[in-house]
């Protein structure tokens, strides 16, 4: 289970060709797909003004995740940034006292 932001909404897609240049018609077929073939694609087509920012946030498990999985609410509820600061925390934590990496403060930023 992938989940992927739906604005703006995306052009979904099985694979990105189905033949060396050909884009997959939607209906039923037969697809090649290999270990290497990239599935479950997503293309967005946006236009920025500049200076203009916009964030889309991929939210892709380690282990796939069924559709009746509870985890998969705190997958759909979980945020970057809350996700960020608790693995900051955790290697501040498992770290302290360990280890020590000789630096002047100005060569590496304050997390």
């Amino acid at each position: 289970m992938y989940l992927y932001p739906s604005e703006p909404e995306p052009e979904i897609s099985i694979v990105l060709k189905t033949g060396y240049n050909e884009v997959p018609e939607i209906g039923a077929m037969r697809i090649p797909i290999l270990p290497t073939t990239p599935v479950g694609i997503v293309n967005y087509h946006l236009a920025l003004d500049p200076g203009a920012e916009k964030d889309l946030d991929f939210k892709i498990p380690y282990q796939p995740v069924s559709l009746d999985n509870p985890l998969l609410q705190k997958l759909r509820d979980a945020q970057f940034d809350d996700y960020l600061n608790q693995t900051i925390d955790f290697w501040r934590k498992s770290l302290l006292g360990y280890c020590h990496f000789p630096a002047r403060r100005e060569s590496y930023p304050d997390l």
